[in-house]
């Protein structure tokens, strides 16, 4: 019989490719994963937003007024401000006393990309004073943007 010689296994040059191989492939899975978690954070907090306004204007078209004003006064509208680059506030207003503003806060990582001027929501009325407004919201290299219109049409999508 023939002597065979033959070598079972993978030699060390070999295993080192795989690895490196591997690593290269994990950091770039890694990376792009990273940059959907925060695409994905940008759309919910634009969402989020969107419908806390589409909320408020509900409240408003149908007069809804909040406990904190008294029951002979009357509701003028609720008001939407920018506070800063992480916050915004809805606030009824009411003719004769000023309930308190509920704060909104946006989540870690994503912030308003510049201010945007107040508007608020008439009460029984379905345009809006201060429109149109357009509201951009970052994080990273993504925005998601916001736009009311003077009929009340409120409008998000990614850019």
């Amino acid at each position: 019989m023939p002597a065979q010689n033959k070598f079972l296994g993978f030699t060390l040059i070999e295993l080192l490719v795989a690895v490196a191989i591997g690593a290269i492939l994990t950091s770039v899975s890694l990376a792009a994963f990273r940059g959907y978690g925060d695409r994905e954070q940008l759309r919910q907090a634009g969402s989020t937003l969107v419908t806390n306004l589409r909320s408020v204007q509900q409240k408003s078209l149908a007069g809804e007024k909040p406990a904190a004003c008294d029951a002979d006064d009357k509701l003028a509208g609720y008001k939407v401000s920018y506070v800063d680059e992480s916050s915004y506030q809805i606030e009824a207003e009411c003719l004769v006393g000023t309930p308190e503003a509920k704060a909104m806060t946006l989540p870690d990582r994503v912030t308003f990309s510049g201010s945007f001027s107040q508007f608020s929501f008439p009460v029984l009325k379905s345009g809006v004073s201060g429109a149109p407004v357009t509201i951009s919201l970052t994080a990273g290299a993504n925005t998601y943007q916001v736009t009311v219109d003077t009929s009340g049409l409120i409008r998000g999508e990614m850019l």
